[in-house]
């Protein structure tokens, strides 16, 4: 979803990866999508999420300066994260004031929430707490040893800590979605994400052939057979099901299945889809508001659903040019100069 490139243009000699957009497009369509909890949501649940976190490890590397990756992390995700959850909570604060719902209680708390990353205060926005604390950890982490070692720890301190009542600060974890805590269970689809890159080359030339239709399909069936004898799939609560085999294979099969859509259509070059994967990060934030609207009009989840969430995104396309061009510090720095 997000990445640490130093701006829209390639490096001289570089092509842009158009199937990376369109993944990173199709992937913020099926969050927009399964935030409507519409009919097949859990379908979408088992790879909607890894696929963000595996194109983020992708596009990632360990930074030789630590002065550059502080930078980069800051601008490209602090930041943005920073301003966007303030004014989304501003705006939802504003709705429960008129509303004479509002506890006062919750602006006392928020400093410690913020710092926490509580689900209740980022909302939406806690993949990019996350993914920021997964940046930490995988630059101050190197080697092969060392990053299998901190990803099977990663899962077994996940599995440990949903079955067990854990108290921080008061808060019952289970019960308090924290992106501190979500970190575990993200971390393994972001390694697999940085290692599958150094096959970039090879995804790159891949073309369309009579027997990629099996390796959709093979892919297709891993999901479905995941979303049938794995339990719900969760992320924003740390839970990966009954199953953390099948978590970890939906996922991976999922961002497959995605890929090779992506690679049929990456022939048509639409001008809106780099767009929306640059300003991935705005519709992040604030496509929430518009599905509240329409839920109020249409209350029970159907098949329209699929037409209201590719609207959204259609929407979001004027708001991030607007963004890019007056409000860059929402998009990252680094990422727009």
């Amino acid at each position: 979803m997000l990445n640490n490139r130093t701006n829209n243009t390639p490096p001289q000699g570089q092509q842009r990866l158009l199937w990376i957009d369109y993944m990173k497009a199709i992937g913020m369509y099926l969050i927009v999508l399964g935030h409507f909890f519409p009919v097949g949501h859990k379908f979408i649940y088992v790879f909607s999420v890894p696929l963000f976190f595996i194109i983020s490890g992708f596009l990632s590397k360990r930074e030789s300066n630590q002065k550059e990756f502080w930078k980069k992390l800051f601008y490209n995700l602090a930041l943005p994260m920073i301003i966007i959850t303030l004014s989304a909570y501003s705006v939802r604060s504003v709705g429960d004031i008129v509303l004479g719902r509002y506890n006062i209680g919750e602006l006392i708390k928020l400093p410690i929430t913020l710092l926490l990353g509580m689900w209740n205060i980022f909302k939406e926005c806690w993949f990019i707490y996350t993914l920021i604390l997964i940046k930490i950890v995988f630059q101050y982490t190197r080697g092969y040893i060392t990053d299998l070692v901190v990803t099977l720890l990663s899962l077994l301190i996940s599995w440990i800590i949903y079955r067990e009542e854990f108290v921080i600060f008061g808060y019952n974890i289970l019960h308090n979605p924290s992106s501190l805590i979500n970190l575990f269970c993200c971390y393994p689809f972001f390694i697999i994400g940085f290692y599958i890159a150094k096959y970039k080359r090879e995804l790159s030339t891949y073309r369309i052939t009579p027997i990629t239709i099996i390796y959709f399909l093979a892919s297709l069936v891993c999901v479905y057979i995941c979303y049938i004898y794995n339990d719900d799939v969760r992320m924003y609560t740390s839970y990966f099901g009954d199953n953390i085999f099948l978590y970890l294979l939906g996922g991976v099969s999922g961002t497959a299945m995605v890929f090779f859509i992506c690679k049929y259509l990456e022939r048509y070059n639409l001008g809106w889809l780099k767009t929306i994967s640059v300003g991935s990060i705005i519709i992040l934030g604030f496509h929430i508001f518009f599905i509240q609207i329409l839920r109020k009009i249409f209350t029970e989840p159907s098949f329209l659903d699929y037409v209201w969430s590719l609207l959204i995104i259609l929407i979001f396309v004027p708001i991030i040019t607007f963004t890019q061009k007056y409000l860059p510090l929402l998009i990252g720095k680094y990422r727009t100069k």
